[in-house]
């Protein structure tokens, strides 16, 4: 009797976790995605375990339900998002788009979903292949290439969703050719009636592959957005408030770094505000020739009293990463009893082969680079900003933050090479209407700045040369380099201000 009874149970237990089957598809298509990017870069290294240990977490906290379909909704679209955001934090911007759309496909190419076949990617991915010369029919030889032709021909034996385009293209070549010359054809709908048939649909992509191959990338970048949503196109930035609670006494954070970027400022800003007093409680220092036991030595005391130890430039000494790599793996061993809960250790390299993939597959890895590009340098400014800033004017809040979009604009623009001008006229499209302001010369100012690398405290001494209203401009004067704003007086102006 306890035999039978033991294998109905083992029975309805199989059964109840085959009810799981569709999440666990979900991890194993997101690891092996996350796998493959060490071949992009080799600081892209992820473990199974780390891996595990993220899926594990996303079971706990993913919101639950009483009915099994809901539940594994909820639970596959939790686990690729936490995912996605914990590994696109370490990649590189020009990484970014590739990762969300290998993400993207991998999920629909699967045989649980099969939306995308294996003759449509191969088609993106490979192009035509095996296919001889074909004639062009007259009314498409102005405007369509040999090439082109073959793999318009070659797509339509191959991709079912395309049956029938060189026929519509013979019948509509004038519909096509401008579809083809547009300035974005990745957005315009598709003639002759296609459109409806293949509107967001991975063929579509095949046809951009065909006609205008250098919009492909937007039009993937579209394809993701419409497939997954549009935080997995524009994902958002992190900050180290957002990543502190993730880290551990036993996990370590690299910083991989890019020329023109250094994460110590950063860092030393946040561990004061933890607590953690730079030259008291976070201890750092540059490696390189004879430091290493310098950095051993700081290792082991912080890890006995919880401070926090940052080693930079790990890339400089390649003679001491396998000794680093012993030291680390013997602070994550559970075991360990001399290893301070408080304890954190950070990292900082530039992309390196030296670098131990044993640390870099188990550590929470950020990637720290300039913003490129207007919307990016504005993100980063107000990223760095707390609503306290934003509403330290109480007085006249909406000029406030019309002056401070104004000031952040006018920099960022002209930290991407915008003229004065542009700047300027930006800035006073945006606070026109905004009572006693200088705003075409405090926009120019701030790209002058921008390009000159000031301050903040020099973008604010520049909003009150050129800002004459009293209960507005005066609170620009800032200090430190991103954007820390005093405290409101009586008309928002802080001490400097009014002494001028």
């Amino acid at each position: 009797n306890r035999v039978q009874e033991a294998e109905v149970t083992e029975r309805s237990i199989n059964e109840a976790r085959e009810h799981y089957r569709p999440a666990a598809t979900r991890g194993s298509i997101l690891y092996f995605v996350i796998a493959d990017l060490s071949l992009i870069n080799p600081m892209y290294q992820f473990s199974l375990p780390y891996f595990t240990r993220m899926f594990s977490y996303c079971i706990d906290c993913a919101e639950k339900a009483d009915d099994v379909p809901t539940r594994l909704a909820l639970l596959c679209d939790f686990v690729t998002r936490f995912i996605f955001n914990n590994v696109s934090r370490g990649l590189f911007e020009e990484h970014k788009s590739l990762y969300s759309f290998l993400v993207c496909t991998s999920i629909l190419r699967d045989e649980s979903s099969g939306e995308i076949g294996g003759p449509e990617w191969s088609f993106l991915v490979r192009g035509p292949t095996g296919i001889s010369s074909v004639a062009r029919p007259e009314a498409c030889q102005s405007w369509v290439s040999e090439s082109a032709w073959r793999a318009l021909v070659y797509a339509e034996a191959t991709v079912p969703q395309l049956a029938g385009l060189v026929g519509s293209l013979e019948g509509n070549s004038a519909a096509w050719e401008a579809w083809a010359a547009s300035e974005e054809p990745h957005l315009a709908p598709l003639p002759a009636g296609w459109e409806p048939k293949l509107s967001g649909s991975f063929a579509k992509l095949c046809i951009v592959k065909v006609f205008r191959e250098e919009k492909l990338i937007f039009a993937c970048s579209k394809y993701v957005e419409q497939r997954l949503g549009k935080e997995f196109t524009e994902p958002a930035p992190w900050t180290l408030d957002d990543v502190f609670p993730d880290t551990s006494s036993r996990t370590p954070v690299v910083f991989i770094l890019s020329t023109g970027a250094d994460p110590t400022a950063m860092l030393q800003r946040f561990a004061e505000k933890q607590g953690w007093t730079p030259g008291e409680r976070l201890h750092m220092i540059s490696l390189g020739q004879g430091q290493g036991p310098i950095a051993e030595m700081l290792m082991a005391q912080a890890a006995k009293n919880g401070d926090w130890v940052c080693l930079q430039n790990c890339h400089l000494a390649s003679s001491w990463m396998l000794r680093m790599e012993d030291k680390v793996e013997e602070l994550s061993r559970e075991g360990n009893a001399n290893v301070h809960p408080d304890f954190r250790l950070w990292l900082t390299s530039m992309p390196s082969q030296v670098f131990p993939v044993m640390v870099l597959q188990n550590s929470i890895k950020l990637t720290n680079e300039p913003p490129k590009g207007v919307k990016a340098n504005v993100t980063r400014t107000y990223n760095d900003m707390t609503e306290e800033h934003l509403g330290s004017c109480p007085a006249k809040p909406e000029a406030w933050r019309k002056l401070l979009f104004a000031l952040s604009s006018g920099a960022s623009l002209g930290r991407s090479g915008g003229t004065s001008d542009t700047v300027g006229a930006a800035a006073g499209n945006v606070y026109s209407g905004v009572e006693g302001t200088g705003t075409v010369l405090l926009g120019g100012e701030g790209a002058s700045l921008g390009r000159l690398g000031g301050t903040s405290s020099a973008v604010g001494r520049a909003a009150v040369r050129h800002t004459k209203s009293h209960a507005v401009g005066r609170a620009a004067v800032g200090h430190t380099n991103h954007l820390r704003f005093p405290a409101a007086g009586k008309h928002c102006w802080p001490a400097a201000a009014r002494r001028r």
